[in-house]
């Protein structure tokens, strides 16, 4: 089953929703009350089907910590060409907004919990200088191409937004999109560096970026190494603040006078 068969529900069944069954304190007492009262045949049956079912139990089990474990980074921005307040970053890990940045101060608030934790870390003061500097080359670039783009879009406003999403394991995956009235014109990958254009408007402020490799270098740094290291502190900070769960165990009873023996969770 690919990742996106995770979100499909099917009728009877969930992901991870037997995990979620025996570890109910409910769903302990019926198994054992089973094992308890039914005849000895019975217990022998419960037993095996027991024993079969746990490693997939448990391979499911991994499978949700994987889910789990892929965190993802937003930034959703604006930058005018002109005004006082000319241009405001907003940041996300897993939906919850940690930062917000504007021209106007030149300073990054820490947002909720998450952003005051992140704020005490040496990463953040690095991706802070990373946008600073990255908000001032895309307002070069606007007036560079001001013309040109005004006359595509009558708007000198660009919005843009970045996603980077890692996964359990291996690299980060991570793109940039750019443009102008909610309409879509630049689209940057930041694996192979790669510009593409969505719109014939910002063929001219495509070519000005393309072209500038302290940009490029700007890009790749927030939406990869920036991104990497946000990610893993939070992994951190939510280790920290998670509380502790003791893992369902599987004991075995005998019984000498009988001399058959029972399993069950506890």
């Amino acid at each position: 089953m690919g990742w996106a068969g995770w979100g499909r529900k099917s009728r009877g069944h969930f992901p991870g929703g037997h995990c979620r069954l025996l570890s109910s304190p409910q769903s302990r007492l019926a198994l054992w009350t089973l094992f308890a009262l039914e005849p000895a045949r019975c217990k022998f049956s419960l037993i095996l089907l027991a024993l079969a079912v746990l490693p997939w139990y448990a391979r499911a089990e991994q499978r949700g910590r994987i889910l789990a474990d892929a965190h993802s980074l937003c930034y959703a921005f604006n930058v005018s060409a002109s005004g006082p307040s000319w241009c405001e970053v907003r940041g996300k890990i897993n939906g919850t907004t940690f930062l917000k940045y504007t021209c106007s101060s030149h300073k990054a608030k820490p947002i909720n919990p998450l952003g005051v934790m992140l704020n005490a870390t040496e990463v953040w003061n690095q991706l802070v200088e990373h946008w600073k500097d990255l908000v001032e080359e895309l307002r070069k670039a606007l007036l560079d191409n001001r013309q040109n783009i005004y006359e595509a879009f009558d708007s000198l406003s660009l919005q843009g937004h970045m996603m980077c999403q890692q996964k359990f394991t291996g690299q980060p995956r991570a793109f940039w999109e750019f443009g102008f009235n909610g309409q879509m014109c630049l689209r940057f990958d930041s694996k192979n560096r790669s510009w593409t254009e969505l719109h014939p408007g910002c063929r001219s402020l495509k070519e000005t970026l393309e072209s500038d490799r302290y940009v490029t270098n700007l890009l790749v740094v927030i939406s990869h190494g920036d991104c990497v290291k946000l990610l893993n502190q939070s992994r951190v900070l939510d280790t920290k603040a998670a509380p502790t769960v003791a893992p369902a165990v599987l004991t075995v009873s005998h019984n000498i006078s009988s001399g058959s023996s029972h399993r069950f969770l506890s």
